[in-house]
């Protein structure tokens, strides 16, 4: 299954000393285009390093490529700043890029190693979808304050446009019941009600449709996040509902 907005970038190596999730602070594009000898190739080399957003500071571009491209066409991108990887297969094989053609197919990774855009299309018009993107994006200098501290797990693009618009619209369509807090009187756990102590309406999700949609995106979104901050790993999923 192809890599989606929302799921931890794939981790890989092209030799022992170069790990790409050591690259992670700042934003990542990987673009893979076979034939960058060809002019549309040439083209998209010098659209994508023309306005010299890539300064491995803010962010970075990695192009990947067929191991017989010429590395004398793609001098000038290794002048640029732009790291070039030969690749044979393995690393397309990671992000599932297959059957490029013509096409320009790019991965751009957020500096918490988090796929935040993927752009697919014509050479011609490749480079202005990624400075769009990547101007949409707060600097990575800001990100602290626009994501939380380390010690806050903060995960963006779990759930997508459309799913987050159906638990809108379901919880408007539903509305919530007072929901309590639990407490241990007698030594039974039952929930209690007390609008000094807390206020607030749940709705418990029960169609198995949405549920099964919930369950999926957090497996591929939540869970890898989860245990690479806090090697742990997840076991079960305590209630689905909103609040």
């Amino acid at each position: 299954m192809a890599v989606r907005t929302g799921e931890p970038a794939p981790f890989f190596y092209v030799d022992p000393d170069c790990y790409f999730e050591s690259a992670e602070g700042r934003y990542l594009v990987l673009t893979f285009f076979n034939g960058f000898t060809s002019s549309a190739g040439a083209a998209l080399l010098a659209d994508l390093s023309a306005k010299r957003v890539f300064d491995g500071l803010g962010a970075a571009l990695f192009v990947v490529t067929d191991p017989n491209e010429s590395t004398s066409s793609l001098l000038d991108a290794l002048l640029a700043g732009i790291k070039v990887f030969l690749d044979d297969g393995a690393i397309a094989r990671h992000y599932v890029v297959r059957g490029r053609g013509n096409r320009a197919v790019s991965n751009i990774v957020s500096p918490r190693q988090q796929v935040i855009g993927l752009v697919a299309g014509e050479p011609a018009t490749h480079a202005a979808l990624i400075f769009a993107l990547l101007r949409a994006r707060p600097h990575p200098q800001r990100l602290g304050r626009v994501v939380g501290d380390p010690l806050v797990l903060i995960i963006p693009h779990i759930r997508g446009p459309r799913i987050c618009r159906e638990l809108i619209a379901a919880y408007e369509r539903h509305g919530g019941r007072p929901s309590g807090f639990k407490r241990d009187v007698a030594g039974r756990t039952v929930e209690i009600t007390d609008r000094q102590y807390k206020v607030r309406r749940d709705w418990s999700i029960e169609q198995l449709q949405l549920k099964a949609a919930i369950r999926e995106r957090s497996i591929r979104r939540v869970v890898p996040a989860i245990a690479k901050s806090h090697q742990r790993g997840v076991t079960c999923m305590e209630r689905c509902g909103i609040s």
